[in-house]
């Protein structure tokens, strides 16, 4: 599967502090104990740690943890971080793995199939097929940061017409907004995220005079309208 359902809603600190306190147990190739009750404690901090397993661990790894006598579990799939089970993130897993929270981010709070790519792909699940090349045609934009740093960083660099009315308006039927900057001259997209200068897939965008490579760039179903 190479579509992949866009439906996370917030980000932040909490995430980060949660996750960069959270020892995950010992190394396995499928259960992996939560052994900190805080990644678990309500409704919202399990919804975060269901995009974090999903995008860091492997298919067929899954984290497992118990709160108030319901156990809970979390599978992986995109493995983007796989060894997160042993160690640390690296700064390299680590912005692979925000940007693909960032990239899943909906301001809606619903669930659309978007097209997740990254060239060179550090794992399969960012690589695309050809019949996805060809009902996803609407470059929306790149997605990068680290959300573990304190302060938490989030770009987003969207296409070179992505201010134009009907751009915006495309994007609002599909529901999908996070590159739309939040208000007239705002530093920040609808999702709170820094805009950066528009970008594409063949040139990674540069922060403080740091090139950074690790992006997901998203495609939406169908084209632009004329």
């Amino acid at each position: 599967m190479r579509y992949w359902p866009a439906k996370f809603t917030q980000i932040g600190v909490a995430l980060c502090l949660m996750i960069s306190a959270a020892p995950v147990g010992a190394q396995s190739t499928h259960t992996i104990p939560i052994t900190n009750p805080a990644m678990i404690r309500d409704a919202d901090a399990r919804e975060r740690l269901k995009y974090l397993a999903s995008c860091a661990l492997n298919p067929g790894d899954t984290m497992v943890g118990a709160h108030d006598g319901v156990t809970y579990e979390f599978p992986g799939s995109m493995g983007l971080a796989p060894h997160w089970a042993a160690r640390g993130l690296t700064q390299d897993e680590r912005r692979w793995v925000s940007a693909c929270i960032l990239a899943r981010t909906n301001a809606f709070g619903v669930s659309v199939l978007i097209s997740m790519r990254a060239d060179p792909a550090p794992a399969n699940s960012l690589s695309h097929t050809p019949a996805e090349a060809q009902s996803h045609t609407t470059y929306e934009g790149g997605f990068f940061g680290d959300i573990f740093a304190d302060p938490p960083q989030s770009y987003v660099c969207a296409s070179e017409d992505a201010d134009s009315l009907q751009s915006r308006l495309a994007r609002e039927r599909r529901q999908r907004v996070c590159t739309l900057p939040s208000g007239e001259g705002s530093p920040l997209s609808r999702c709170g995220f820094t805009v950066v200068a528009p970008c594409d897939a063949d040139h990674p965008p540069v922060i403080g005079g740091e090139v950074w490579p690790q992006v997901i760039h998203v495609w939406l179903e169908g084209a632009e309208p004329e």
